[in-house]
């Protein structure tokens, strides 16, 4: 707005532009708030079949369409009474307490999410040691995952260079996590242990992961530099086990360059 305030100022010297274009922003502004805050609820789940949008949105449409007139009329109504500028004054009050009523949410929401209480030092898997093994002796898990694992039969079948790779392997064909996501069956896989809900995903996988595991624990007697690879790997707190490839999220520096271009 600004921008446009400074143009229309410097090529004409008058400001009826900007304040009409301000008006038209300040309708989108209430338009978007609607839509952002109470008709963005009714949405497609996400399962892979192919999304029919013409059952969505027909309801949410109607009453954004009422409010885009409502708020039209409005507008033309005082600007004829109270005039533009007076107009201008009633809209920016409106958006400003809309806008205090956000950052009231957003505060309260921040508060009792414990954004600002102290955290325990988190830790990352990072990509450290990826391609050293051993050349004594590994214990190895491959994970495959979002693929059916008969694509992976297939071609240890076909290709004998593939299956020989492979030969000291033990291969489990019919597994299935039953969780919404495979972050949540690493726990199963490498503890035992089932996640019940009994605690937050993240604090039980504290516990557990990195201080319980027999897995780990006989990996570590055995002499086993024991690595994690996985975005989904995350834990807090003290651990029993020394996981060499991970470290803590505080000692990470953030290339910010490269975190614009990701955002």
């Amino acid at each position: 707005m600004s921008v446009i305030y400074f143009i229309n100022l410097f090529f004409s010297g008058r400001v009826i532009v900007y304040k009409i274009t301000t008006l038209i922003s300040f309708i989108s502004f209430f338009l978007l708030y609607l839509q952002g805050n109470f008709l963005s609820g009714k949405l497609p789940t996400l399962t892979g079949e192919k999304i029919i949008w013409e059952n969505y949105g027909k309801t949410e449409n109607v009453i954004l369409v009422s409010a885009l007139i409502v708020l039209v009329i409005a507008a033309t109504v005082l600007v004829r009474r109270v005039k533009l500028d007076r107009t201008l004054f009633h809209a920016s009050a409106g958006a400003g307490i809309v806008s205090l009523m956000l950052i009231v949410a957003l505060v309260s929401a921040m508060i009792t999410n414990d954004t600002f209480a102290k955290k325990e030092n988190p830790f990352a898997a990072t990509t450290k040691n990826f391609n050293t093994i051993s050349s004594n002796k590994n214990f190895l898990i491959f994970l495959v995952d979002t693929t059916d694992s008969r694509f992976l039969y297939d071609v240890m079948s076909q290709d004998a260079d593939f299956k020989d790779m492979f030969n000291d392997f033990i291969y489990y064909p019919d597994t299935l996590g039953a969780y919404s996501f495979t972050a949540s069956s690493l726990l199963t896989i490498l503890t035992g242990k089932v996640h019940h809900n009994e605690m937050h995903f993240y604090e039980q996988t504290g516990r557990i992961y990195y201080n319980q595991s027999p897995l780990f624990k006989k990996l570590q007697q055995n002499g086993y530099a024991i690595n994690l690879y996985s975005w989904a790997l995350y834990w807090k707190g003290e651990r029993n086990f020394n996981i060499e490839n991970s470290t803590s999220l505080r000692d990470i520096k953030v290339n910010f360059n490269n975190f614009k271009k990701q955002v």
